[in-house]
């Protein structure tokens, strides 16, 4: 299964307890594979050569937890069951901590 592509990304609300907090519509569009600063130089939130030229401003994009998502099918992938939603199994070896759900 081919991951890469359109994604939606956006900084982690520090109240999300369930996936449902997660739903409110301040998603943004990015493209994976990226990095969380080439994704908020898409999305028009910073520049690139402001980033380029004072790095130090921008510490707090760091700091911050983020948050990606890209909805799609998987019929045939295992599932194990996660109190009210579903985690798939299908990322082997992710760049970092991840967990995946099923809507």
């Amino acid at each position: 299964m081919d991951l890469a592509g359109k994604w939606e990304f956006k900084q982690y609300p520090l109240s999300a307890r369930r996936m449902r907090d997660l739903d409110s519509a301040d998603w943004q569009i990015t493209s994976v594979p990226s990095s969380i600063f080439d994704s908020l130089i898409a999305a028009g939130q910073i520049e690139r050569s402001v980033l380029n030229a004072y790095p130090e401003k921008f510490s707090w994009v760091s700091e911050k937890q983020w948050i990606y998502r890209k909805i799609f099918d998987a019929p045939n992938c295992p599932a194990v069951e996660f109190g009210d939603q579903s985690a798939l199994k299908v990322l082997k070896k992710p760049d970092s901590p991840t967990c995946t759900y099923e809507q």
